[in-house]
């Protein structure tokens, strides 16, 4: 049996199986009741059953006698950590009392200067494949990924492939990698330069993994290898699906990943792109997760690409005037970003029941069959639901994430940067303590 290598950037926490508690140690809660107040010692618990959430158990034992009383006595307790007002879940003389967060993530302190380097955990990501000759085998479980003097170390946790075979059996949450940022050169920094960086690898992950991937769990570390800040708990719900054959992974392999990596998180520190690709990023992953209901997706990817051909065509490139961009029917707007961006317009051949379809229609290219079938569905003439048709969507559904995936991959590439657009995070920062959602 080969060795599981060790992990280059090991994980903080770990799990054996699915939706496994993650215990995350003693934290210190404050609490009142009745007009008497006390640091206690809660025990933070990562859950995700029936929903993940971050609970604070404090067991009767570890309060003083007099606050005791009180909560016995039918005084509600209030608690907050580090500034954020806890919700009561649960008090009883067995179990004690159970807090959680009115929102997540939770951050231990607003901005620590000396971090010498950031682990994150990710749940349910794909195995990495590296592409030799367009067919994509296992690589050797980790990949570096560079922007500006950044870089991001992402390894799979050694119980990966354990891990990735219950899923296949069943649907749960389960660290499947671990990350590490740092600065290039070794420098320190503050735990408020990577306020967007986290949100941004998030969305990243998202679109390697085409769902939902929030960076989890993230862990700052000084010199000394001290965790001194953290984040923690989950802001958006993540997939429970392990990313199958949509993943940039599955199809491009890490190559491709880590290329369009810089172009990709330039994009969203461009004012021009940024909401456009987080709008039409959740379209994609919305569009990409098994089981959705098909007529929704080939409408999400419809309204993803069109969104895109506006700012690629009109709005960056200026290739065609915004009056005459809005005369245009929706194929041929497709026709000029599949132009722009070198995406070919052909109907692959292996979705037979979309040849099927654009043949009896005299379709020609993917840009017209995407919209005839959107507008079948927008606009019907008839209504039909026929097996024939369920293939219909699903073929078209795949050629729109494809497409879409492209799509994100060659503005990647072509990406070039304009510092008169570039996002100010001072400022947001400024707006906001809290890191941007993915």
């Amino acid at each position: 049996m080969s060795q599981v290598p060790k992990p280059i950037a090991s994980p903080v926490y770990v799990q054996d199986r699915l939706n496994q508690e993650i215990d995350l140690g003693a934290r210190e809660i404050s609490l009142l009741a009745d007009g008497i107040s006390e640091i206690v010692q809660a025990r933070a618990i990562m859950v995700f059953e029936p929903d993940d959430n971050v609970e604070f158990r404090i067991p009767f034992s570890a309060l003083s006698e007099a606050l005791r009383h009180r909560v016995e006595g039918g005084k509600t307790p209030t608690a907050a950590f580090h500034g954020e007002t806890l919700l009561l879940l649960n008090a009883s003389p067995t179990e004690g009392l159970t807090f959680a967060p009115g929102s997540l993530p939770v951050a231990t302190l607003a901005d620590t200067p000396q971090l010498q380097h950031v682990t994150f955990h990710l749940l349910n990501f794909p195995p990495f494949r590296r592409s030799v000759d367009r067919i994509c085998e296992p690589s050797s479980f980790h990949m570096t990924l560079r922007v500006g003097d950044w870089r991001v170390t992402v390894s799979e946790v050694e119980r990966a492939s354990s891990l990735r075979q219950q899923m296949g059996i069943r649907e749960g949450l389960a660290i499947t990698h671990a990350g590490c940022i740092e600065k290039s050169d070794g420098a320190m920094f503050a735990s408020r330069e990577v306020f967007h960086i986290l949100g941004d690898l998030s969305r990243f992950f998202s679109f390697i993994a085409a769902k939902n991937t929030e960076v989890f769990l993230p862990v700052g570390c000084n010199q000394e290898g001290q965790q001194i800040w953290e984040e923690l708990g989950l802001s958006v719900e993540d997939s429970p699906h392990l990313a199958g054959e949509l993943s940039l992974l599955t199809e491009e392999g890490t190559e491709t990943v880590i290329e369009v990596f810089p172009g990709f998180i330039g994009l969203l520190n461009d004012r021009l792109w940024r909401m456009t690709i987080c709008n039409a990023l959740d379209w994609y992953t919305q569009a990409s997760l098994p089981g959705v209901y098909l007529q929704t997706a080939i409408v999400l990817g419809q309204i993803a690409l069109e969104l895109l051909a506006w700012t690629y065509c009109v709005e960056d490139r200026k290739m065609i005037s915004r009056e005459g961009f809005r005369k245009l029917n929706a194929s041929d707007k497709l026709r000029i970003l599949y132009s722009g961006l070198g995406i070919p317009a052909c109907i692959p051949r292996d979705m037979e029941w979309l040849v099927r379809w654009a043949k009896i229609n005299r379709i020609s290219d993917t840009p017209q069959v995407l919209t005839e079938v959107r507008n079948s569905i927008v606009h019907p003439i008839r209504r039909n639901t026929s097996e024939d048709y369920c293939a219909l969507y699903e073929d078209c559904r795949y050629l729109a994430v494809l497409v879409l995936k492209a799509a994100f991959v060659a503005l990647a590439r072509q990406f070039k940067p304009s510092p008169a657009r570039v996002f100010d995070w001072d400022e947001l920062r400024r707006k906001s303590s809290r890191r941007p959602k993915p």
